[in-house]
This record gives C-alpha cells, structure tokens and sequence, in this order.
C-alpha cells in the first residue's frame, strides 16, 4: 500500500490500514494451541482480525500518530500548518493560520487537544473557518477557490494545488518528531527508534522533505516494514507487532467514537442555523 506522509499528516489519525479486518477480542501475548505450543505472533494477530505479517503491521503504527495522543502546543501547531498548507494555503499562512486556532481555544486548552481533535479542530469552533480565511494571501485565496469551484488538476497530484514556499527543514523536524512518538507508543527502544527513523529521514535535505510533504514522493508501507524488519530482527519483531496491532486497533476505536461526536456537532450546527432562520422569518 501506498501512502503518501503528505496524506499521512493531513489527516494522521485516519489511517487504520485495510488490513484490520474487525475488533475482535484481543490474544494474550503469549498464547497455548491444543498441544500447548505458544502461538506465533502471526497468530495472535489473526485472533485480533489483522491478517497481514508483522512487519507490515510494526509499519503501519509507525506511519500514524496516535489519535489519542497528545501532541503540546509547538507539534499541534506544526501539524495544523501541514493540514492547511495541503488545502492550499502558503507555508507563510500557515503562521497566522495556527495563531488563530490557537487563540480560538487559549493555548492551554490547545495544548491538551489530542491529535484527534487537532485534526477536526472547524467542528468545535464553527467560527474558524471564517477566521482562518482572513490570513490567505491573494496566491493563497486563488487556490483555496480553484479547488473549491473543482480544480482540472488531477486528485493525484496534490502539489500541482499547493504553494511551493515549504520550508522542508521544519517539514524533516516535524516528520521525525512524530515518527519516534509512534515508534515510542508501541515500545521500540532506543536503539531500534534511532535504526526505524533514522532510515526514513537520515539523508534527505530539505527538499526531499518537501516531496514527502506535497505528495510527489511516496514512502509505501512495504518500504517501512522492510526497515522495520532488519532493525528489529525476528525475536522482537514478534513482540512488537502485537503492541502494534493493539495500537491500530485502539486507533480505529477511537476514529470511530470521533466520527460519531464531530456528525453530532454538526447536526447541532445545522439544528442552530435552521431555528435561527426559523426565528428571523
């Protein structure tokens, strides 16, 4: 499978991977068949309805963030301006752009949000679209309705929407920032993190990171997981891929229970708006 870490930070919640087949009741880490052999790590994660290997699976939690995880002030401001300047707002915007979202919530309470939240940060306060819009610039404004009338750009080439002012370094220190939180939730130790993430970042310059970012260059899960494999090697890779799959698996949850929270504020929304025009005829 192929994602892109431009679609990975836009929405860096939503990518619980195909292969997770249902919530089903989670295997203990060690379990006993009828003849009383433990179960391979493979095993257990079929037990848990995931049916690709290992490897692919420590890939997968290590490619998305948490959605449950709390990211502080300076990340969730940095990842609010990857969001916006994917929809076409330019790097420079996206300055004013975390200003205001910041303000809507006071920076304690944005500091808290989880990287759930962040990412539907227009469903809690309906008044930021409006606000946000103040800081595009005519370049920016140009794109932001281009893509609204419908662009003739092709969907699969996001960057031909985007403004080319990216600052790939900060773009590189907020990939790897993010890449060793994952690596962290699903307990890689140190040794491992510096060999996963240093083989996905170390090297590239500032505009390698500003192809991951647009989309033009696409790391494939298979690519991870073959990383994933010789750092950790068999042994290890086993015991992580179930904290792995436990992650994705806790991760769909709470995708889930959000979608049913942001639909219930925007029927809200819409339940104001209609007794408002309901009041002023």
């Amino acid at each position: 499978m192929l994602v892109s870490w431009a679609t990975v930070l836009n929405n860096p919640h939503r990518f619980v991977p195909a292969l997770i087949a249902g919530l089903v009741a989670v295997a203990s880490l060690v379990g006993c068949s009828g003849d009383d052999e433990p179960k391979s790590a493979k095993a257990q994660l079929q037990e848990m309805g995931i049916t690709e290997e290992p490897a692919l699976v420590v890939a997968s939690a290590i490619q998305r963030l948490d959605p449950s995880g709390v990211v502080g002030l300076e990340l969730g401001r940095s990842l609010i301006r990857m969001k916006y300047v994917q929809s076409g707002y330019s790097w420079a915007d996206t300055v004013c752009v975390a200003d205001r979202v910041v303000e809507a919530f006071g920076e304690d309470e944005f500091a808290k949000l989880t990287v759930i939240r962040l990412g539907d940060v227009i469903y809690d306060r309906p008044e930021l679209p409006a606000a946000i819009r103040t800081c595009a610039s005519p370049e920016s404004l140009a794109r932001l309705d281009k893509k609204a009338e419908g662009s003739s750009a092709s969907t699969d080439d996001a960057s031909a929407e985007m403004a080319t002012d990216i600052d790939g370094a900060e773009v590189g220190v907020t990939v790897e920032a993010f890449l060793r939180m994952s690596a962290d939730r699903i307990d890689l130790n140190d040794e491992e993190t510096a060999c996963v993430v240093g083989g996905l970042v170390g090297g590239r310059d500032a505009g390698a990171f500003v192809a991951l970012a647009t989309g033009e260059e696409v790391v494939s899960v298979g690519d991870i997981a073959a990383l994933v494999t010789d750092c950790l090697g068999k042994r290890r890779l086993d015991v992580v891929a179930l904290k792995a799959g436990r992650a994705l698996l806790d991760a769909k949850e709470v995708s889930a229970e959000n979608d049913l929270r942001v639909q219930r504020l925007i029927d809200e929304q819409f339940s104001e708006q209609q007794a408002s025009t309901t009041t002023a005829l």
